[in-house]
């Protein structure tokens, strides 16, 4: 789950300070999924990452927005009823909050002479282009 340990990295890792005793990170519902191609050997996971702070106290919207941020780079087909989450208020200051999303991982495995080497491959990210530069220098009807 190469997906979630990287978005596990980049909260504990990021402006917001979250410790990682406050952080729980974990997959459910997961499943694997292949091509059944004897000359491809490759498969793919997608599970459902649920992400916990817990106390928290902090901005809950800083919390959307790097979020939200690390997903449009990492996992470009979500579709906005994907994410969902949860508050339980604790107190004034603190509560307990997760989120939920789908993920999905392609795990392209490549014959050796002395086994398989696997290797979690990077997602394109298809919003991350400039329609301009697509369309420069061509004629559209």
């Amino acid at each position: 789950m190469n997906k979630l340990e990287k978005l596990r990295t980049y909260l504990l890792e990021g402006p917001l300070k979250i410790r990682s005793k406050e952080l729980l990170t974990f997959a459910e519902k997961g499943k694997v999924f292949s091509s059944q191609n004897p000359n491809d050997k490759s498969f793919g996971i997608s599970y459902r990452a649920n992400i916990i702070l817990a106390p928290f106290t902090g901005s809950f919207n800083a919390v959307n927005f790097i979020l939200l941020n690390w997903l449009q780079e990492n996992q470009t087909n979500l579709k906005e009823e994907d994410i969902a989450f949860h508050v339980d208020i604790i107190d004034h200051e603190t509560s307990h909050v997760s989120w939920e999303f789908p993920l999905s991982e392609i795990i392209k495995v490549i014959p050796q002479d002395e086994g398989h080497t696997l290797s979690a491959q990077i997602e394109a990210n298809v919003f991350g282009f400039d329609i301009y530069d697509l369309t420069k220098n061509q004629t559209l009807p």
